[in-house]
Parts: structure tokens; sequence; C-alpha cells
């Protein structure tokens, strides 16, 4: 009895091991899966302060950077992703729009939140039955934000990642709280919003396929930036030069709308693991130069007018990990005087 007590001890033993060991494997966690990284989502305020999103175990985080200090302003349960972030302009407190929804998508619907720079509380000011993927204020009038709306969270391929589709863009009115639809794309994809601070435009990053009808076009569309006029999309250009066969990707709009500092790859012939740096364009006299040699992943420019700087991102492990190494960077506008941007925590 006691030998027969004993296996079955020994066995339950062992079969409970055994399981909690495929549990283990089941419900551990990657580096990845953790998410413990600096997002590719900030902005900078007119009088030079950076608000930027790090995800600390998965919950995303809001710091916001004044001077030397940098503090942690807001922190969302891990079930929520911050899908943009835009400054409150003209204003002195550091308050805050940003766009959430929830991390796994599974039901299509955004907030957007006004949060206090210096009390921390948030308030909502709109909810949409969409995905809200990016912010931004009019610089001509600080009562318009306007945002990209996508309709559709889904893979069009089934060994594609899903991804949002069908954009349009469309202004809030934060007086009014009335909301206005600019455009009838519904585009695959849509990136960058940018407003002109000079005429009734916006700006994008898209797809040039509006004469795109078979799929040999479809597959040789270049992604272009477009400027969109607000009374008449029909009337919409392409801003960059239209003789580019490289794509180009993020941009930033430089003060008096005459020229873009934007994101491309560099050895696109190469072969190789792409190279992506930043670019300066002038659209009235078509002129281009390289701004960045950093042989990697720079991103995401953003322009301080009032330091007249530019501040744009670099992923040190971009093709070498899956696992993200951002770091903010800021350059004069010409390209010199690069330097990385502390926003470690005062209390780190």
């Amino acid at each position: 009895m006691n030998v027969m007590r004993n296996i079955i001890v020994f066995s339950a033993i062992f079969l409970t091991t055994i399981i909690l060991v495929v549990l283990g494997f089941i419900y551990a966690k990657t580096e990845e899966e953790k998410i413990n990284w600096l997002a590719p989502i900030y902005d900078v305020s007119h009088q030079g302060d950076l608000a930027f999103v790090k995800y600390n175990e998965g919950k995303p985080e809001i710091y916001l950077k004044s001077d030397d200090s940098t503090r942690l302003v807001l922190q969302l349960s891990d079930t929520m992703e911050i899908l943009d972030i835009t400054f409150v302009p003209n204003n002195d407190n550091g308050d805050i729009i940003f766009s959430v929804t929830e991390g796994n998508h599974k039901e299509l619907s955004s907030v957007v939140y006004l949060l206090d720079g210096d009390t921390a509380q948030t308030s909502i000011l709109f909810e949409k039955d969409a995905l809200i993927t990016e912010i931004t204020f009019d610089p001509k009038n600080e009562h318009k934000l306007y945002y990209l709306q996508a309709n559709k969270f889904e893979s069009y391929s089934p060994i594609a990642q899903a991804h949002p589709h069908e954009f349009d863009i469309y202004d809030f009115n934060v007086e009014t709280e009335e909301h206005v639809q600019h455009t009838t794309l519904n585009k695959y994809s849509m990136s960058s919003l940018q407003v002109s601070d000079t005429k009734d435009a916006v700006y994008v990053q898209m797809d040039d396929d509006v004469d795109a009808h078979t799929a040999e076009e479809i597959f040789d569309v270049k992604e272009r930036i477009f400027e969109i006029p607000l009374n008449d999309e029909k009337e919409m250009s392409v801003l960059t030069d239209p003789s580019r066969t490289i794509p180009v990707y993020d941009f930033a709009i430089l003060p008096d709308d005459d020229a873009i500092v934007f994101q491309s790859i560099s050895n696109f012939a190469a072969g190789d693991t792409y190279e992506y740096e930043l670019y300066y364009y002038n659209w009235k006299n078509h002129d281009e130069k390289r701004l960045t040699h950093l042989a990697s992943y720079a991103s995401r420019p953003v322009v301080s007018e009032s330091e007249d700087k530019i501040y744009f991102m670099i992923d040190e492990h971009f093709g070498k990990s899956n696992v993200p190494k951002r770091k903010i960077y800021s350059m004069d506008m010409n390209g010199a005087n690069m330097e990385e941007v502390n926003i470690q925590v005062n209390n780190e």
C-alpha cells in the first residue's frame, strides 16, 4: 500500500510539474510582450516643451519635459494604447490632447482626452466608433483640432498584419464641439497629418494611387506627400518631387509652408536592410538634400519654431531586434549640431 501510495504521490507531483512547466512556456512573456520602451509618439510645444509616451510593463505613460525637468503626468492600464499626442497651442500649462483605444482593437473605438499639464486631470473631448490615429491643431485657429479617422482595422492579406484602413480627414471644434469631415477619400493608408499655417489646406502622406487601376499599376504605387485644399479635395496635388521613385514617409512642414523634412530610404538599391534617413525638400525650387547619415532608422520629424530645431527619433535596434531602442534627438534646420535629448525622469 505504501509503495502504491508513493507511486501515486510522485506521479501527481510529476504531472503537476509538467503542467506548470507547460503553462510557464505558454504564459511567459517575451521582452517584446512586456513592452518596456519609448513609443514613437511625442510632440514639441511652441515653448519648446516635450511630451512623449513610454510603456512600462505594457502600461502607456505620458511624460512632460520642461526645461531640465522630466516628470510622469499620466499612466493608463495595460489594456489601452495611446495613438497620438499633441500640445494645446498658446498654453503655458503644458496641456495635452491625446487619443486612446483598446489595445486589442476588438472594438473599433477611440476616446480623445484633454490632459491638464498642471493637475494631470483628464476630461473627454469626444469619442468615436473608429480609430483616431493622429491629431493636430490648426496653427491658424487654436480651437480646431484636425484628426485622421480610420474606419477599419484588419488585414487585407492572409500573410499581413492587421492595420488601420479607410482613412479620411476631419476636424473637431473644441468650443462648439462640432465635427466636420473634410475628405471622402476612404484611403487604404494615410499618415503624418499637417495643417498649413498660411492657407486653408492640409498635408498628408499616402499612396499615389489615383491613376492606378490594374494590378500592375497598384503594385507600382509610390508613397508621396500630398497637399489637399479643404474646400476641394479633387484639387489635391503631390507636394514631393513627382519624379522621385523612392517612397517618402514621415514628414514635417517647415515654417512658411515652402519646405518639408521627410523620411526616406537611403540605400534603396543596395538589396540589404533598409536604412532610413531624414531629407530636406523645398517644393518651390525643387531643392533636396540629405540631413542625416546615421545608417539606422531616423523618423518622426517635429519642428520647433521657437528653438529653430528639428526633433526626431532614432531606433538603434532597427534591423537587429524586435525590441526597439528608441531615442529622441534634435538638430538645427540644416542638419548640424545633432544631439540626443535627455528625457530621463528626475527621480530615476
